[in-house]
């Protein structure tokens, strides 16, 4: 009679096949879930804003901004490559033509065309976000950049697990939704 301890146990190779057979899967990940693809890239956006200290918080969603004050982004301003190299190659690419606001230029407004990156993940729950983001249902945008005709970062749209924020180059432009 043999001990079935001695030989390997069948569930335990089932098990091993299944573990095996899932790696390489596309993964759908939840907006809360964190993953280290998504963690590597609010890690590099964080890193691309500083808190603005003498200027003071002018929108408020729901659950409060992230800080007492507004952010910017920090010079000097990436360019595409550069983010293309900590981030990996943009998952969506397009040319916008945008409207904005010239600082100083009391209300004056010009418009270019500007590169627009997003970086998205998988979200099988995600249908469409369509004010700022993409519109591609199963895809949720973790941030997005503007690069202007010069090359550089522009505007960053971060879509955090809690809320989003837009952040410019002049804290003036940042916008919190709670």
């Amino acid at each position: 009679m043999t001990s079935i301890a001695s030989k390997p146990s069948r569930s335990f190779l089932l098990i091993a096949l299944m573990a095996l057979a899932g790696t390489g899967c596309d993964r759908s990940y939840s907006r809360s879930e964190m993953n280290p693809r998504k963690a590597a890239i609010y890690t590099y956006a964080a890193s691309l804003c500083e808190v603005d200290e003498n200027a003071s918080v002018m929108s408020l969603g729901p659950m409060g901004a992230p800080t007492n004050h507004p952010a910017r982004l920090k010079e000097p301003y990436p360019t595409q490559a550069e983010m293309e190299t900590a981030l990996g190659k943009a998952d969506f690419e397009e040319v916008q033509r945008v409207t904005y606001t010239v600082i100083g230029g009391m209300g004056k407004e010009e418009e270019e065309e500007d590169q627009v990156l997003t970086w998205w993940e998988h979200d099988s729950t995600w249908e469409v976000y369509k004010d700022h983001g993409m519109v591609k249902p199963g895809h949720r945008e973790i941030i997005t950049a503007w690069i202007d005709p010069g090359g550089h970062l522009k505007k960053l749209y971060i879509m955090h697990p809690y809320g989003s924020e837009f952040i410019g180059r002049h804290s003036g432009f940042w916008q919190w939704f709670g």
